[in-house]
């Protein structure tokens, strides 16, 4: 007599082997998706640091050139007190005469070589002193820019670039503030 039941060999059937897969492949779908959008952001995140970076940097080079400027000194501005290419004069000391000032400085804007995409204008602003000009901003597009002139206050408004891979740009803009004495 043949037994009743059927004595079921080692192994998974075909329905579990295929069930199986496709939760395998469900959860290696849901992994890839995970990962490709946490490098994304990673990406983004790193580019705006930069350009946080670049910013605050940028703006307290420009804020140190100016610190020391006399405000009767201040000139290339406009009727509404503003200006994308001031000039001044630092207080170097005080005399019998009043107030010992250094040779004029300007701080203006120049294009860069580099080629920056989403910028139209990629440059960086530097301080002429005299016969030596050096670089006090880097990566400020074009019209990115402007001190204006508030009675004894002098606001510095900036835009910084930060661009890296994949097209991605950040751009930043933001001001401070200085409080002319002399």
């Amino acid at each position: 007599m043949a037994p009743a039941f059927r004595v079921r060999e080692a192994g998974f059937s075909m329905v579990e082997a295929i069930v199986a897969a496709a939760v395998a492949s469900v959860l290696t779908a849901v992994f890839a998706m995970t990962f490709s959008t946490s490098s994304g952001n990673w990406g983004w995140s790193t580019v705006a640091l930069k350009a946080h970076e670049d910013h605050r940097r940028n703006l307290d080079a420009i804020a140190t050139a100016l610190r020391g400027a006399a405000a009767s000194s201040l000139t290339g501005f406009d009727a509404s007190g503003t200006s994308t290419k001031p000039s001044f004069r630092c207080v170097t000391g005080i005399n019998a005469g009043g107030l010992v000032l250094d040779a004029p400085s300007e701080i203006s804007w120049r294009a860069c070589a580099e080629s920056v995409e989403g910028v139209t204008s990629p440059g960086e602003l530097i301080l002429t002193h005299g016969a030596e000009q050096r670089v006090i901003a880097r990566r400020v597009p074009a019209g990115g820019f402007r001190a204006t002139l508030l009675g004894s206050t002098l606001r510095i408004t900036l835009t910084t670039y930060s661009s890296g891979t994949r097209k991605r740009l950040a751009m930043l803009t933001g001001d401070t503030s200085l409080a002319l004495r002399n």
